[in-house]
């Protein structure tokens, strides 16, 4: 198993603001979003969305974060929504709250105050037998991390009353309805719910569970079937779930074939910690002993100082980041590897080198995003290969 030093391009990321966006007035625009959410002109509606988070930026920028609330107010009421608006507004206001910390309380307050009307709307309206209106789990989840004012961020934890709600979106039982905190261990349902939206790469259906021995007949045979899933002009990306209770931890993986040979590229991001190092050996030793000696490989780093229990995120960030560099360079069979690492490279420098309150912006957002799609119902877009594969013993 070779580490991984790949040489990376810089690549500006900073979020273009459209030229026209300082005249743009909020109001008029909610209004144009409306109309065509009305007359279902989703493409229309989502262009318009987009300008307005680009005119909160510019707001925000050149007159200060408080001039830019009739925007955010706006940009969290479509987040609030599950439809193709809603979906771009949650993406935006995500973005707005990782790019611009000047926002970050008035994004989380307004979410806050947004979910609590609607949880009183509710109330009055199941009075009447009517439906109140509906709050995305994105929503929902920035609320429950609001500050507790005026003292200033709320830390760990989700406030209690969104618990049960957030709850329900993950499928949480027993106690762990009431331990929604801002750093718990996030479910298997909630990253095969994400990354089934990720599109150029094959996928299991499900996490693969590494068993505490993974040498066993079994185990290596599960392996083995997962290289018979790999095409040559694609690759196959596993989340593969550390099932040791000791150390509970996700790596995400991506299987690249080509002349007939298969190299695994690893993610872990916990190298740091002595579960980390043991997990990712274990699982290197497992697939060099099906794959090939030098088949792995791995790309480390201790990434989870700052954000705790976030394998989960980071390894739904690293797959967000892979497919996003696989379809703007479209490579073609023997490309795919090397597209790969310096996908997976360039991601790990923006994460190691950003501050800590921007890492944590960001775990609060990828957070969101899991919660959000284990919400969605029909997420299952992709082909289960699991369903191919046996489960080891």
């Amino acid at each position: 198993m070779r580490p991984v030093s790949t040489p990376v391009t810089h690549v500006n990321q900073s979020r273009a603001i459209a030229p026209a966006a300082e005249q743009t007035d909020v109001h008029h625009l909610t209004s144009e979003i409306m109309g065509c959410i009305d007359s279902h002109d989703e493409q229309g509606a989502c262009e318009r969305i987009e300008a307005l988070a680009a005119a909160i930026q510019l707001t925000a920028a050149k007159a200060g974060a408080k001039e830019a609330q009739p925007g955010i107010d706006a940009l969290v009421n479509f987040a609030a929504r599950d439809d193709a608006a809603g979906a771009i507004a949650q993406k935006l206001l995500c973005g707005l709250y990782v790019d611009h910390k000047d926002t970050r309380t008035q994004v989380l307050n307004t979410a806050h105050g947004l979910y609590r009307l609607a949880i009183a709307n509710h109330a009055n309206m199941s009075k009447s037998g009517s439906a109140g209106f509906h709050v995305s789990a994105t929503v929902a989840y920035l609320g429950g991390r609001a500050p507790e004012e005026p003292d200033g961020p709320n830390g760990d934890g989700i406030k209690p009353d969104f618990c049960g709600y957030l709850a329900d979106q993950v499928n949480a039982m027993g106690a762990e309805r009431n331990q929604m905190l801002a750093s718990r261990q996030v479910s298997d349902f909630e990253l095969q719910a994400a990354c089934a939206q990720l599109e150029c790469f094959d996928q299991l259906r499900d996490p693969f569970v590494m068993p505490p021995d993974m040498e066993t007949d079994a185990c290596l045979a599960n392996l083995a079937q997962l290289g018979g899933m790999v095409r040559d002009d694609a690759p196959l990306l596993v989340q593969f779930h550390s099932g040791d209770d000791s150390f509970q931890h996700f790596m995400c993986a991506f299987a690249v074939r080509h002349e007939g040979v298969i190299q695994w590229h690893v993610v872990n991001t916990a190298a740091d910690t002595q579960g980390g190092t043991r997990v990712a050996r274990r699982l290197g030793d497992a697939l060099s002993n099906v794959f090939g000696k030098d088949c792995v490989a791995l790309h480390q780093g201790a990434m989870q100082n700052d954000t705790h229990n976030s394998c989960g995120p980071l390894s739904f960030h690293f797959s967000k980041k892979v497919a996003a560099a696989i379809a703007a360079r479209k490579p073609r069979a023997g490309e795919i590897g090397p597209v790969i690492d310096n996908a997976i490279e360039q991601a790990k420098l923006e994460w190691l080198n950003s501050g800590a309150a921007q890492r944590q912006a960001m775990d609060l957002t990828l957070r969101a995003e899991l919660i959000q799609a284990a919400s969605n119902k029909n997420f299952l877009r992709y082909v289960p290969l699991s369903e191919k594969l046996e489960v080891a013993d």
